[in-house]
């Protein structure tokens, strides 16, 4: 089932691909400190709309192009990375060093459980492992 809750006119889009459970996020261009505040309460009100955890977040930054590359930027949302019904946080796409490092540490200073993987369809079927949800029916409602 998908459902979209927010399409917001920025750097980032998201959206339920599987109602619920897993949220679909979409980074592109330049993604600022401002961006980031706002990104954590649309986030927020996903988590909070979902009866029981874990919710999964399916993360697609291939096409961004800045970030923020200090930890300290990430400030605004590291409250929200320990929400307790985050699950598991999957990112792909960008081949960026720096958006990989600065990934892994904001994860780790959040003790958020972060997975990166080199394609859509690898983070798809890890999704699919963890939730016992059918890849087929996941590959779908993340088109």
């Amino acid at each position: 089932m998908t459902t979209l809750l927010m399409d917001v006119l920025m750097s980032y889009t998201m959206r339920w691909i599987y109602e619920h459970r897993i949220i679909y996020v979409r980074l592109y261009e330049t993604l600022t400190t401002e961006e980031l505040a706002l990104y954590g309460k649309d986030l927020a009100a996903l988590l909070n709309a979902a009866p029981e955890p874990p919710v999964h977040i399916l993360l697609d930054d291939t096409d961004l192009k800045q970030f923020p590359r200090h930890v300290t930027d990430f400030r605004p949302i590291m409250g929200l990375m320990r929400h307790p019904k985050i699950g598991w946080l999957v990112a792909y796409g960008n081949p960026n060093p720096l958006a990989h490092y600065v990934s892994q540490i904001v994860s780790k200073v959040a003790r958020l459980r972060y997975k990166r993987v080199d394609s859509k369809r690898e983070a798809l079927k890890f999704l699919a492992h963890i939730t016992n949800l059918d890849y087929t029916t996941l590959m779908s409602a993340a088109r």
